[in-house]
């Protein structure tokens, strides 16, 4: 675990993988690759059973790159789940590939609203358990 006096700020993510570069009959270049999974740690168990294999740090995207130093049993070694990761809800801004704000980033803080009352009661969404509302769809004129 890092200390707060260790803590450099955030720091690229980087995962292992495999790729190739595959050229078709045709003479036509294909470029593929494959992101390595792993089981998931405790920390990200609760999101799905696999994670993908978190290089922790220059020296282990060294390691697995240096494909001529570094012996493959060796570079496989180091791929293990990482549990020392740290994630805060962000906005629903993050959903849309168009995005590329701080606000996809910055950690989300939920408003508690109050309840409406009176005139604006209305305004409410209804609650999953309502039945879905039916469009509805006038005729195209063309």
């Amino acid at each position: 675990m890092i200390t707060k006096e260790e803590w450099k700020g955030p720091h690229l993510l980087t995962m292992a993988g495999l790729f190739d570069v595959w050229k078709s009959p045709q003479k036509e270049t294909y470029y593929s690759y494959s992101i390595i999974t792993l089981d998931s740690s405790k920390t990200m168990s609760f999101v799905h059973s696999r994670m993908p294999a978190i290089l922790n740090g220059t020296d282990e995207v060294s390691m697995w790159l240096d494909t001529n130093r570094v012996p493959t049993k060796e570079a496989i070694s180091i791929l293990k789940p990482i549990e020392d990761l740290h994630m805060h809800p962000v906005s629903t801004v993050v959903g849309n590939s168009r995005n590329n704000t701080i606000e996809c980033i910055k950690p989300y803080k939920e408003v508690e609203t109050k309840k409406s009352t009176g005139l604006t009661a209305w305004l409410i969404k209804g609650n999953s358990k309502d039945p879905p509302a039916k469009r509805f769809k006038p005729d195209s004129q063309e």
